[in-house]
């Protein structure tokens, strides 16, 4: 069993990544979190005709993500903007939260900012927010791609996540 939960790891790591930026200090502890999920999955899984292992695994995988969500009392896209952004020469570099309103001259502006950052981040489909969660952690659209999607509908999905930042004016 130990095998086939290891060759879950890179699923269990881009479901978790849908919910907290791989750069978050909690990035693990959501990683860990499907991972208990996968093998739940794994223990549990009756085989049938048209039963899919890997969707049952990131399925539990995701329901693992909402409990741990539910038990924190927080939305998926509050852990984007408390993630610290990417780390600059071994400082402690600034949340995404701190850095987007930094040049606004106050903090009406600055809610206003967040705001319109939350709800482009309710607009992703899913797929979107994993893909351009993946983007910022570096994989290229074949790395995102061979967690089970078509390299072409990656490419689409980033394209559609930068119209939709365009269109709530944040690229």
């Amino acid at each position: 069993m130990d095998a086939a939960l290891e060759g879950f790891i890179p699923l269990c790591r881009a479901v978790a990544a849908r919910y907290c930026p791989p750069w978050h200090r909690d990035f693990e502890d959501f990683c860990q979190e499907a991972l208990i999920g996968a093998w739940e999955a794994l223990r549990s899984f009756v085989p049938a005709p048209g039963a899919n292992l890997r969707s049952f695994v990131e399925l539990c995988a995701r329901r693992k993500m909402y409990d741990l969500l539910k038990v924190r009392g927080r939305h998926p896209e509050e852990c984007v903007l408390d993630a610290p952004a990417w780390p600059e020469d071994g400082e402690r570099s600034p949340t995404l939260g701190e850095r987007l309103p930094a040049g606004l001259p106050g903090p009406e502006e600055a809610a206003l900012l967040r705001e319109i950052l939350l709800e482009f981040l309710r607009a992703l489909s899913g797929l979107e927010r994993e893909a351009v969660l993946m983007a910022l952690q570096g994989f290229s659209y074949r790395q995102i791609a061979a967690l089970g999607r078509d390299a072409k509908a990656v490419d689409n999905a980033l394209a559609r996540a930068r119209r939709k930042a365009r269109s709530f004016g944040l690229a």
